[in-house]
């Protein structure tokens, strides 16, 4: 990626992903959702640490008590759990192992398209995924793209989510 992301980006994108793991969170099965101190976290109740984060988008008054607090959460939930935090807010975090600094998730992000080189196929569709059909579909789709698992991403595809806002 050879632009860099304006810091107002990179917020948005923090913020959007917290938010789309709130949705998750709040409708798959076995999934909960806990909000304190300008912090989010967010079991799925998938067993990977990837999928149940704690989003911290400001810094927190006492970060030792937030994450003793995040502890106790996903512990209740029994799921294994990361921190994710945009650059500015990390350092609040310095000892934390579970930290994730930095900017990782803006990989998912084009500041900006260059002009396309060809028109893309004609058998290229973007759409919403309405029917259990297209999740199943989605869901093979970021299975292959990712070349990883597909169970690791049948949460995706979960019918509570199909239409769902904000998801």
């Amino acid at each position: 990626m050879g632009d860099v992301l304006s810091p107002g980006l990179l917020t948005r994108l923090h913020e959007n992903f917290a938010e789309a793991y709130r949705v998750m969170g709040r409708a798959l099965p076995g999934g909960a959702v806990w909000e304190s101190e300008g912090a989010t976290a967010v079991a799925t109740g998938v067993d990977r640490s990837e999928f149940n984060r704690l989003f911290v988008l400001r810094p927190p008054v006492d970060a030792e008590i937030l994450l003793d607090h995040a502890s106790q959460f996903f512990a209740a939930a029994g799921v294994p759990w990361c921190i994710i935090a945009p650059p500015e807010v990390a350092p609040a975090f310095a000892n934390a192992s579970a930290i994730e600094a930095g900017p990782r998730i803006a990989g998912m992000a084009l500041p900006s398209l260059a002009p396309a080189a060809a028109p893309p196929p004609t058998s290229l569709a973007i759409r919403e995924v309405t029917t259990p059909a297209d999740a199943r579909l989605f869901v093979d789709t970021m299975s292959a793209g990712f070349g990883t698992a597909r169970r690791l991403f049948e949460m995706f595809g979960h019918p509570s989510l199909i239409g769902r806002p904000g998801f």
